[in-house]
């Protein structure tokens, strides 16, 4: 009886000790210890600010052969890149979870975290403030770095100019609202290269075909999708009856949650 009960007890302090602070820790552990992560992460703000100046270095090009330059363009440049940096981001998230079923590591995730649930919901937590650092940092970084490219044709502007703190802000915002899309799709569909070529699709290849067909309701549709109302996140100006800001970070959040939810309820439910 004595053997029993000393068994019996380190099974129960060990289910105490498994919070969702220490589900996040071990996370982030696992992400650090990759050589992929920084990789990607360094590829994604690098692919931003290489895009952001060579937009500038266009701008500084035209104005020079005559061609006016708007001052909404120019102060999208810090965020023209994010449609590059979205990518290598996204392809983060979704190897953080098919990695593990790749390599069978899930198993031992959820075996340490029973009720499964706080194990994604820790791996979102790394990857959005992963997302956010990076989306931010870079375009903070591309708006300092332009700024001596844009003074040739004394087309400079301030980091304070009117709307353009949200706009920086919210790229880090964007990026982390895509990471956790893609690791809900990542879960969902367990493979590496079918997550991200899904990913891709509703990114990229869906709005452009949509832009192709003629009419109100595919544009209708076009302005809801999560690439094109994430983009209004970022957007300095709102013209016509485009979203606002706000507006578009729910659609996309909304986008983003959705694919999360139905894996939480999934990774729950099936074996792995």
């Amino acid at each position: 009886m004595t053997t029993t009960a000393t068994t019996v007890r380190p099974a129960a302090r060990s289910a105490r000790d498994v919070t969702f602070a220490r589900a996040v820790r071990s996370e982030w552990i696992k992400v650090r210890s990759l050589r992929s992560t920084f990789v990607l992460l360094a590829s994604s703000a690098a692919a931003m600010i290489a895009v952001g100046t060579l937009g500038a270095g266009g701008v500084i090009l035209a104005a020079r052969a005559g061609e006016p330059a708007m001052q909404q363009t120019v102060l999208a440049m810090p965020t023209s890149g994010l449609s590059f940096g979205q990518l290598l981001l996204g392809a983060l998230a979704v190897l953080m979870i098919s990695g593990e079923y790749g390599t069978g590591m899930i198993r031992s995730s959820v075996t340490a975290v029973p009720l499964r649930v706080p194990v994604l919901l820790a791996k979102a937590v790394v990857v959005a403030v992963l997302g956010y650092v990076t989306g931010t940092v870079a375009a903070y970084l591309t708006a300092v770095l332009i700024q001596p490219i844009l003074a040739q044709e004394d087309l400079q502007f301030a980091l304070d100019e009117p709307g353009l703190t949200g706009s920086l802000l919210l790229t880090g915002l964007y990026l982390s609202l895509v990471g956790v899309l893609a690791l809900g799709i990542g879960t969902l569909l367990r493979h590496s290269a079918g997550a991200i070529v899904t990913l891709i699709g509703l990114l990229f290849v869906l709005p452009t075909a949509l832009s192709m067909i003629p009419g109100e309701t595919a544009a209708i549709i076009l302005k809801y999708l999560p690439s094109e109302a994430g983009t209004r996140m970022f957007a300095v100006e709102v013209v016509g009856d485009q979203l606002t800001q706000w507006q578009g970070a729910l659609v996309l959040g909304a986008w983003a949650a959705l694919p999360f939810l139905a894996a939480l309820v999934v990774l729950r439910r099936r074996d792995v």
